[in-house]
């Protein structure tokens, strides 16, 4: 929030005639897409990638193609953080300028050791007996239950570039089973929050030492937080060798079909996504640039305490989720039957039918779950 409305200012300086003012709304409405729809009353809105499919079969947004030169477009996208520009593109149409980049990381308070173990199970294991007690969290409120399923799923591999396999795959199977093996050293709490909540959480409170997957956030790293500050770094692997590949998030910035000023807004947008802007405002204010110039830059930054060093390569590697229309609450609604099913101690066959059954349901339906 600084880096932007610090940024916004130098931009009403430079040029008198803009005059710009911000809503700020909870995580929960950026992930549904709430000031996506028609009679949203905004000229630039931020948004989830996950909507794209639906932002351009229903017209939400407009293309930034046709609002900004070539030259903009294609400085944006040569400067982008991993996947983060195109996540914002489809069928070659720019819904979205990348304003800020994130992935999934694993996280541990900086008075807890770094796990030497490398596997997903290894390392809870290793946390667990270190500490004496379970220790770990996770982000398990519907959406981000559903997104650890749907990266555990990846990771043992699942093709998406190739298709969604579904919840009746094998990788599907052995995610779940995996969920099952580690759950009883999942601290109880994880099912209330959400990846700021569980970031907050292990600031405050010692015993809450270790997160395998959340999304990551430069402030909660900064060496000014003394001993409650945290460390971040890849997540580790499922299936032995290397770190788990983490889930690409972030915000992307798109000009409102019904904005009365969409060239204002438009400029406004690819000047905030500016390498230099990013440099100069998002990385010292605790932000997280979607320009890898300007995350290069936070990596001389002494104050953020390696993070933009230590998951500069995991931003690079994580991977873009499917874009489908439906997609984005078929996650969610997974994410809340992995859950329930885990408390009842559902069997794995059992969890995985209930899974594809709702799975099947949503997709084939999806307009129930639309933005609009």
């Amino acid at each position: 929030m600084e880096p932007l409305l610090a940024a916004t200012r130098a931009y009403e300086a430079v040029d008198a005639s803009v005059t710009v003012r911000w809503d700020f709304t909870p995580l929960a409405d950026f992930e549904r897409g709430t000031e996506l729809r028609p009679g949203a009353g905004y000229d630039l809105v931020t948004f989830d990638h996950p909507h794209v499919e639906t932002i351009a079969t229903n017209g939400l947004l407009h293309d930034l193609t046709g609002l900004l030169t070539q030259q903009v477009v294609d400085g944006l996208a040569a400067d982008a953080v991993g996947a983060s520009h195109l996540s914002y593109v489809w069928n070659g149409q720019v819904f979205g300028v990348r304003l800020d980049a994130a992935a999934t990381f694993a996280v541990r308070r900086v008075d807890v050791a770094e796990p030497q173990a490398k596997t997903l199970e290894g390392v809870i294991d290793e946390i667990t007996r270190s500490r004496g007690t379970a220790s770990v969290l996770l982000p398990l409120v519907p959406t981000h239950a559903g997104a650890l399923l749907v990266s555990l799923m990846i990771n043992m591999g699942a093709d998406v570039a190739a298709g969604w396999p579904g919840f009746d795959s094998a990788q599907a199977r052995a995610a779940v089973e995996l969920m099952q093996r580690v759950w009883p050293y999942v601290l109880p709490d994880s099912v209330r929050l959400n990846p700021i909540q569980v970031l907050d959480t292990m600031v405050r409170n010692p015993a809450h030492a270790y997160s395998p997957f959340v999304f990551g956030y430069a402030p909660y790293a900064d060496q000014r937080r003394g001993d409650g500050r945290l460390v971040f770094g890849p997540s580790p692997g499922v299936l032995g060798g290397d770190g788990l590949r983490g889930m690409l998030g972030g915000a992307g910035l798109g000009v409102h079909r019904e904005s009365a000023h969409p060239e204002a807004a438009a400029a406004l947008a690819a000047w905030l996504g500016s390498a230099s802007v990013q440099r100069s405002f998002f990385v010292p204010l605790g932000g997280q640039p979607a320009a890898w110039s300007a995350w290069r830059a936070g990596c001389d930054d002494p104050h953020f305490g390696g993070f933009f060093t230590g998951t500069k390569a995991a931003m690079k590697q994580a991977f873009l989720r499917p874009r489908a229309t439906g997609f984005a609450a078929m996650q969610a609604e997974a994410g809340r039957i992995l859950v329930a099913g885990l408390l009842a101690g559902k069997a794995a066959t059992a969890l995985c039918d209930e899974l594809a059954t709702a799975e099947q349901a949503m997709l084939t339906h999806p307009s129930s779950a639309s933005v609009p």
